[in-house]
């Protein structure tokens, strides 16, 4: 997949920018989910998907939505600089981590401003949103993956659900607890589970950045899937 990205310098607007770097970002999710799985730790790579899959479903609707992309991506991109405002100066001011953002309102009121002037040059209406994870997930035809990172987050909270795998009985009065999980199946349903992610994400990519993108990628991810159900 990286092999079909662009070596040259590309030309981006500023909205575009934030979609690149969401693509970067499921790269590196990937990458780094690799190493959890390679070392044993499917319920640990399963954080990582989870996140994974939000910003892959994100990338698809980006991909879909045409002329409204920027729109949804001005949105986002105002959702992000409150979100800052909100813990690097209101948090951490009731926190008692500083007794002064103002620096902190400053950076985000300008960033609000930039945003803003290249929202009226451009003609940009309202802001659309993303749909609920739930809902991208079924329209495109997600549902298995949906159920995934369902078991994700559940996971990721430390309900019972974490132990499933790492706590076995092994005699009629003992249990034991363990700190990695070999299950062959659990470990490449998760592998198979990230795979269709982050090729949906670089499918996406390169539909929004007008990228080459060879079908083998997906044929492989297919046969992956096919074989972790047969298995």
């Amino acid at each position: 997949m990286l092999d079909s990205t662009p070596r040259e310098v590309i030309e981006l607007s500023p909205p575009d920018l934030h979609a690149l770097g969401m693509y970067w970002r499921c790269v590196s999710l990937f990458r780094s989910l690799l190493i959890l799985l390679d070392n044993h730790y499917p319920e640990e790579a399963l954080f990582l998907a989870r996140t994974l899959f939000e910003e892959s479903l994100q990338l698809m609707q980006l991909n879909d939505a045409g002329t409204e992309r920027e729109r949804m991506l001005v949105g986002l991109r105002a959702k992000w600089l409150q979100s800052q405002e909100d813990l690097f100066a209101t948090e951490a001011e009731e926190l008692g981590l500083t007794e002064d953002a103002s620096d902190v309102r400053k950076h985000v009121r300008s960033q609000q401003g930039d945003l803003e002037r290249y929202r009226n040059r451009k003609g940009i209406g309202g802001s659309k949103g993303f749909e609920s994870v739930k809902d991208a997930a079924i329209r495109l035809d997600r549902q298995g993956d949906y159920w995934t990172y369902r078991l994700a987050h559940k996971i990721v909270h430390g309900e019972d659900t974490a132990q499933l795998y790492r706590r076995n009985k092994v005699e009629v009065d003992l249990v034991a607890f363990f700190s990695h999980t070999s299950d062959p199946d659990l470990l490449a349903g998760v592998g198979a589970f990230a795979a269709r992610c982050i090729a949906d994400a670089f499918y996406a990519a390169a539909g929004i950045f007008g990228w080459a993108a060879s079908s083998k990628v997906q044929e492989l991810v297919e046969d992956v899937g096919r074989r972790v159900n047969d298995s």
